[in-house]
């Protein structure tokens, strides 16, 4: 009998999740996020009793493990408790997710002893799109000594830092939190994002016309400004406690890579007319000779899973 590795990637309209052996993904599967503590708490019994059931037919072994990207800033002495503000999308109120411990509340929602390894989804993302591309020959040695920035758009803007060392493993520095860069007076998530996509057009990237398209191009503009602040160094959040510090600000400039990914990026795709529009706009400012490189995640939603199980093999601290 195999054992396999519970993965999940909550979101804020969709929780993925999947069943790993070793690193190769053997059953992935994905269910509606409803907001709220107790019906998230729910969806997730649910997943938990799904893939036990799969495990069982397949005459798999399910480990001991939970592994998790979740959105917010974690904070606190095992990284697993969402800072106040940082995950309000998640709620049926902004303030419903504040202060919550992740660990104790998914083992409470399974109600078994169960171990929990939380990480923030925007790294898990990032961490498993470099292996996925890394898979790839053209990719194979690209990471090596790389600086790279992670965007990633979906409910909200997820963001990662990162340095690869010769290898092209990531070491992450900072909380890498993008979503509230300012940009001209407005935070960037409220540009660049799922929930800034239905606030300009009044329905959900799924109902896509053709009259959407102003406002792609407008979040691929967003999206190269997010990208000449990161690359300058010249970065101003919106609260100051949340500001980087000159170390980090220092390290993030002359970004090498900017890795794209994100629920914007997978169906329907929008990631095509928002780089297109990012692209054009970079090579104007820079006069065709763009210093960096983008490139796009092949597959997010797996490479958000493969991103958790990769992070709780090695983990960050």
């Amino acid at each position: 009998m195999k054992n396999v590795s519970l993965c999940m990637d909550i979101g804020g309209t969709k929780i993925a999740y999947g069943l790993f052996q070793q690193n190769t993904l053997v059953y992935n599967h994905e269910k509606k996020a409803e907001k709220g503590l107790t019906a998230l708490s729910r969806v997730i019994k649910t997943i938990e009793e799904d893939c036990q059931a799969i495990a069982k037919k397949n005459h798999w072994i399910l480990d001991s493990v939970v592994r998790i990207g979740a959105p917010g800033k974690l904070i606190g002495t095992e990284a697993c408790v969402i800072e106040p503000g940082s995950a309000k999308n998640l709620g049926i109120y902004p303030e419903e997710f504040d202060n919550l411990n992740w660990k104790t509340w998914i083992q409470t929602s399974l109600d078994k002893p169960i171990d929990v390894a939380v990480f923030n989804d925007a790294l898990c993302q990032c961490r498993g799109g470099i292996e996925q591309l890394k898979s790839l020959k053209m990719y194979e040695d690209f990471f090596r000594n790389k600086k790279l920035a992670y965007i990633g758009p979906g409910t909200g803007l997820g963001g990662a830092l990162a340095v690869c060392d010769e290898t092209g493993y990531p070491k992450f520095y900072s909380d890498g939190h993008i979503f509230d860069i300012m940009l001209d007076g407005k935070m960037a998530e409220d540009e660049l994002s799922g929930r800034a996509f239905y606030e300009k057009t009044g329905h959900h990237a799924s109902e896509l016309v053709a009259s959407d398209m102003p406002v792609l191009d407008e979040m691929g503009r967003t999206m190269a400004s997010v990208m000449m602040r990161l690359y300058s160094g010249q970065v101003e959040k919106r609260n100051g406690q949340s500001q980087w510090s000159t170390s980090v600000l220092d390290t993030v400039k002359d970004t090498d890579l900017f890795l794209i990914g994100g629920s914007l990026g997978t169906a329907p795709d929008l990631s095509p007319p928002i780089l297109s529009s990012c692209t054009h706009y970079l090579k104007q400012v820079f006069n065709d000779r763009m210093p960096f490189s983008l490139i796009k995640i092949p597959n997010p939603k797996k490479a958000a899973l493969l991103g958790a199980l990769l992070l709780a093999e090695r983990p960050l601290l």
